[in-house]
């Protein structure tokens, strides 16, 4: 992943790693979820996999996130199965597949862009958002190949007090 950040998947090989331990970490992070009774009622029906139509969604008014979403997938020529199979036996699984599902409309939400530094923004807003390990360690793997390979470019992640706008968008 260092060697090229837009390998995915490694950091699908690094989720899955994170996600089988059982420590506190997770435990947390399938209590809260589990606390939350939208997730919970989606956890217990079983309903795993939303059917996304992007042709559909493109036929809604300009200002929807349904057309927000779809122009960001087909801008972007990214597609709503791209993620690998989950088998979801228990609800970390199930956490797993809804961040998946969820990410590409979190870009749209959030405003970040699909760049290297586009998407360590959206990590950091995950991050706040669920505490996931995962996101910490894309956080800190980028900056650290940031510092090793591009160190002039280190400053670009972070906002100029001066200049609010140099801040990633």
């Amino acid at each position: 992943l260092s060697r090229n950040p837009k390998t995915t998947d490694a950091v699908f090989k690094i989720a899955d790693k994170l996600r089988i331990r059982k420590n506190a970490v997770t435990q947390q992070i399938v209590d809260r979820a589990l606390a939350d009774k939208n997730f919970k009622v989606l956890w217990e029906r079983g309903i795993r996999n939303p059917n996304i139509n992007i042709q559909q969604l493109k036929q809604l008014p300009a200002d929807t996130l349904g057309y927000a979403f779809a122009k960001h997938m087909t801008d972007n020529n990214l597609q709503v199965d791209f993620y690998p199979e989950l088998k979801v036996i228990e609800p970390i699984d199930f956490w797993t597949l809804r961040m998946r599902q969820s990410h590409d409309i979190w870009h749209v939400l959030v405003g970040f862009d699909t760049s290297v530094l586009g998407e360590v923004g959206l990590q950091a807003f995950t991050l706040a958002q669920t505490r996931a390990a995962l996101s910490v360690f894309l956080i800190a793997g980028s900056m650290l190949t940031t510092i090793i390979r591009r160190p002039t470019e280190i400053l670009d992640v972070f906002p100029d007090a001066n200049n609010p706008k140099s801040a990633i968008q």
